[in-house]
């Protein structure tokens, strides 16, 4: 019992897939070519997009500075007149 206590692990008696040598390769080129398709098919597309004016996607026009604020009218004061000593 000793001797065989991980024989299951070295040696599984139970075998999952046919482990064929081409399983592998086909399986990355299958999933490269998706990948390439999911980026390449985005940049075809390009010409779909409306393209906007050059320099106005980055420049804009300045806002109109605020308005001032009206000027408060004082009465006018009356001068009064100087006397000489």
């Amino acid at each position: 019992m000793p001797r065989d206590m991980f024989g299951d692990i070295v040696d599984p008696s139970i075998k999952m897939g046919n482990k064929m040598w081409y399983t592998v390769p086909l399986t990355m080129l299958v999933q490269a070519s998706i990948v390439a398709a999911m980026v390449i098919v985005p940049l075809m597309a390009t010409g779909m997009m409306p393209t906007p004016p050059s320099m106005m996607a980055f420049v804009a026009a300045p806002p109109p500075p605020p308005r001032r604020p009206p000027r408060r009218l004082r009465p006018k004061r009356r001068r009064r007149p100087r006397r000489w000593m």
